[in-house]
């Protein structure tokens, strides 16, 4: 049974007309716990039967995504698997658990990316949501890409699909800046040129840094995976911040500049910041096809694309190899 023992033993979820104050309540109970996972496992199974219950209302929605993240956050794969097969194939559901579905293969033991390609396989041709049909080719479309390049073309055609179904703006604009980038933004190809001012007033232009290195990083002080990376950025300005041949330079999609020169000072962050307030769809951002962050473009001496999308010690390496071909460390 995937109703919690919590369920069992009262009907406060199904009684609460207050999803938030539950979710509150428990969150503070988690964490007071001496053994978070298996009260995160009770709440979880408790808060899928308040979907099953009010698969239609906001609340059942909010209720259905903690019970996904909860089994996920506990490791539990087991009652995500069974809780799978309880989903209506025309649950919007579907869009808001993919994610936690996703993380928690990629973290379990017994469960490998191909694993999850292969969920996907199957819900592309079963479900019928449009926005959840949509989420699934596009997370199917991601892996065919990043996973082998022989793949573009099946890529390319899921990607569409997306467009083509046009049931959720930000996977439409996610699904064309893949196509975009597929197109025109390859390595060996000219990087787009952009002009624009720093945080700081002052004006920096791709054009002029023809000769460089150039290392644009994509990122918002609101993004989680962006954090991580900031470590391995500043090694990387502290390693070639000096060269007259190297310049890293932040593209940030912040709102407030305010909040992001804040954030700069706090983390003591040295490299130059421009700030893209228009989101994913203007500006930088949209020349570069960046509608996920954090996203990473490597441009070599004559403003070509030589590497992108690098993670941790992959900066370093990229940029002393470049570094090295034009004769300097």
């Amino acid at each position: 049974m995937l109703a919690g023992p919590l369920h069992a033993q009262e009907s406060e979820v199904a009684a609460d007309s207050s999803f938030a104050s539950r979710m509150q309540k428990a969150q503070a109970k988690v964490q007071a716990s001496s053994n978070p996972d298996s009260l995160r496992r009770a709440y979880a199974g408790d808060f899928f039967q308040y979907y099953l219950e009010r698969p239609e209302t906001e609340a059942g929605q909010k209720a259905v995504h903690a019970a996904f993240l909860w089994w996920k956050s506990a490791g539990a794969t087991g009652e995500i698997d069974e809780a799978m097969t309880q989903l209506d194939p025309d649950a919007r559901a579907w869009s808001m658990a993919l994610l936690s579905i996703k993380l928690a293969y990629r973290e379990s033991e017994e469960r490998t990316p191909e694993d999850y390609a292969d969920l996907l396989k199957g819900l592309k041709s079963r479900l019928t949501h449009p926005r959840s049909k949509s989420a699934a080719l596009l997370d199917l479309a991601r892996h065919h890409r990043a996973s082998d390049k022989t793949q573009k073309a099946k890529a390319a055609k899921l990607f569409t699909e997306v467009v083509d179904l046009n049931a959720d703006s930000i996977m439409v604009n996610i699904a064309l800046g893949n196509l975009r980038e597929m197109e025109t933004l390859n390595v060996g190809q000219k990087a787009p040129g952009f002009e624009a001012q720093t945080i700081s007033g002052k004006r920096i232009a791709l054009s002029e840094l023809e000769g460089k290195v150039v290392l644009l990083e994509f990122w918002a002080t609101w993004c989680g995976p962006c954090r991580p990376e900031i470590p391995h950025l500043k090694d990387v300005q502290e390693r070639y911040g000096r060269e007259k041949d190297f310049q890293l330079v932040g593209i940030s999609l912040d709102e407030s500049t305010k909040k992001l020169k804040q954030f700069v000072q706090d983390r003591r962050i040295s490299w130059p910041q421009v700030q893209e307030p228009g989101g994913f769809d203007t500006g930088i951002a949209k020349r570069y096809s960046a509608p996920g962050i954090p996203k990473s473009y490597l441009i070599d001496r004559e403003g070509k694309i030589a590497a992108k999308d690098m993670r941790g010690e992959e900066y370093a390496e990229e940029i002393s190899q470049l570094l090295e071909k034009g004769g300097k460390q």
